[in-house]
């Protein structure tokens, strides 16, 4: 489940960040990270969701 938000998270990144140099060209980097700043959050926090749980999971005794 980890794996799976991590790549999600990081394949929505390419992904918003391919969409947003195609599209808008226009756009400073700056006015991109403004305008879209809560899907930039959302994606990372979701990245970051999954490394928490890969650590968890990493650490987890052998029984």
């Amino acid at each position: 489940m980890g794996l799976i938000f991590t790549g999600f998270g990081a394949l929505a990144m390419v992904l918003l960040l391919l969409y947003l140099s195609a599209l808008h060209p226009e756009l400073s980097p700056v006015q991109q990270m403004s305008q879209y700043w809560y899907q930039y959050i959302w994606f990372v926090g979701l990245g970051v969701a999954g490394l928490f749980m890969l650590g968890r999971e990493a650490m987890r005794p052998l029984d």
